[in-house]
């Protein structure tokens, strides 16, 4: 082994590594993805990466599966993570219309991220509302109206 070369993982690695959200993935089974993301997904799981480094939203795109895609970015999966290779879901997206679905997810993140920003620019006017009066901007509220908040987050108090 020359200095500088990276090793292959164990062949136990890949095994503990690939979770049933990137086989589903890999596999175009959005039923299964749309199952997973409302039962049983959380974030940190959809952002889980595999030997190399890629996201069950890298896979999907690679694989071509749109359907799957469309899932995983209204979810939330993390459009910037790249993977080993130093390649981002976008890039690795096997046709132009599974691109533009991610691209438009990026600009969409952006924009409430902006917004987001924005708010704290008026956090001196925000602190001097009495505790509880504090409302979502219509903005960020129509921003996340295209996202897919689970029915216990849209029932909660909090």
């Amino acid at each position: 082994m020359s200095s500088g070369s990276v090793s292959e993982p164990p062949a136990c690695c890949a095994t503990w590594q690939r979770t049933a959200l990137m086989i589903a993935a890999r596999h175009g089974q959005d039923d299964v993805v749309a199952r997973a993301l409302e039962t049983s997904c959380s974030q940190p799981q959809l952002d889980v990466v595999d030997e190399q480094g890629n996201t069950a939203l890298m896979i999907a795109a690679r694989e071509g599966h749109q359907k799957v895609v469309e899932a995983l970015v209204k979810a939330g999966a993390d459009l910037a993570v790249r993977n080993g290779q130093g390649r981002s879901a976008a890039e690795l997206a096997a046709t132009e219309e599974i691109r533009a679905v991610i691209r438009k997810g990026e600009a969409q993140a952006e924009a409430i991220l902006r917004t987001i920003l924005a708010m704290g620019k008026e956090e001196s006017a925000a602190a001097s509302l009495p505790t509880g009066d504090f409302q979502i901007p219509k903005e960020l509220l129509a921003m996340a109206g295209g996202m897919d908040m689970p029915s216990f987050a849209k029932e909660s108090p909090y």
